[in-house]
């Protein structure tokens, strides 16, 4: 059956545990497909399992593309767990080929799509990671990949992508820009356009890090997770939390671009003022449109959220890499929560 082959997929360790949550009727579920805001009950199982992103969608997905993906490690720190009276773990997701975690829903994305659906391409608009995923991984597939990137995107990453075979069109002078051109251009009115963050096979993607962290380290406690779109989070708060609800999951994100905390108390998306901030890779001015949708649905699931300063930011990166640590984009697993504070 469905159920018995989704539930051999995933470690023996969290088996049982799943084999239950899948008994269930209903699942829990975090975005709507069709990725436009709706007024939602508060009801975590209200929604029709084929309008949500679903933890089978995850579990899937973590089948799907392990192939064609690393495996982090999730890897104690000796240094900050003594600095911070914690256990720390973290996500090694820069040992993917390309840089990030970004491969991970990238590749599910494109393995969703139909064989007709592939055969007329993907597009995406990025200035980075996101562009290299698809550039890395559609050639795999068979399917030709289109990236729009804005004038600031890092010419190392530009080059990355051509070299990768991706059809590179610099456009515009922001991502907005960049996405603006790729959803209104005639010339590619056909092909498959893959947000970076606001797509349920994304999200979906992103999700099979919160199965391996709960494989790797099954005693955790708290999960804190960078935001930058809220793509990430969003995957990884629905497998960590189905799996285990007493997990606690923090969202971090930069104070000079707080478009996720801003979202969560208008009720909606709204347009954060950005300003320059060290953690560039996350001032994304508007968090997922469907932000509304996830935050009513899935209340138990959606964590709270906390703003960081570049001071903190410096002192990280300091930490890292004075300790001999690579992980600049890693997910940070705490047994207790940090006693590191700080204002701008």
């Amino acid at each position: 059956s469905l159920q018995q082959e989704i539930t051999m997929r995933v470690a023996p360790s969290i088996r049982p545990l799943l084999g239950r949550l899948l008994n269930k009727a209903k699942y829990p579920c975090l975005l709507s497909r069709t990725g436009a805001p709706r007024v939602l009950s508060t009801s975590t199982f209200d929604l029709p399992r084929a309008d949500c992103v679903m933890f089978e969608d995850i579990v899937r997905a973590h089948h799907r593309i392990r192939s064609g993906i690393v495996r982090t490690p999730c890897e104690s720190s000796h240094w900050l767990s003594k600095e911070t009276g914690c256990n720390i773990y973290l996500k090694t997701e820069q040992l993917q080929f390309t840089g990030s975690f970004k491969e991970r829903g990238g590749r599910n994305a494109i393995l969703s799509l139909s064989p007709e659906a592939r055969s007329k391409g993907v597009i995406a608009a990025s200035a980075g990671n996101h562009a290299l995923a698809l550039a890395w991984h559609g050639p795999q597939l068979g399917v030709p990949v289109t990236v729009v990137m804005p004038t600031v995107a890092p010419m190392t990453k530009v080059e990355k992508c051509r070299a990768f075979g991706a059809n590179v069109i610099i456009q515009g002078e922001h991502i907005g820009d960049a996405k603006d051109w790729a959803l209104g251009h005639p010339e590619h009115a056909l092909k498959n356009y893959i947000n970076g963050y606001d797509d349920v096979e994304i999200i979906a993607g992103t999700g099979t890090i919160g199965i391996e962290m709960l494989e790797q380290v099954p005693h955790v406690d708290v999960i804190v997770v960078p935001v930058g779109g809220a793509g990430l989070i969003a995957g990884i708060a629905l497998a960590a939390k189905t799996l285990n609800p007493q997990v606690r999951v923090i969202g971090v994100e930069p104070n000079r671009c707080a478009s996720f905390i801003s979202a969560l108390e208008a009720g909606h998306p709204v347009m954060a003022n950005v300003r320059p901030t060290l953690a560039d890779g996350l001032a994304v001015p508007q968090v997922l449109v469907s932000t509304r949708a996830a935050r009513c649905t899935c209340a138990p699931f959606w964590p709270p959220s906390s703003l960081t300063s570049r001071r903190v930011c410096r002192w990280a990166l300091m930490r890292l890499w004075s300790r001999g640590s690579t992980s600049m984009r890693s997910c940070v697993w705490m047994r207790r929560t940090s006693p590191l504070q700080s204002s701008d």
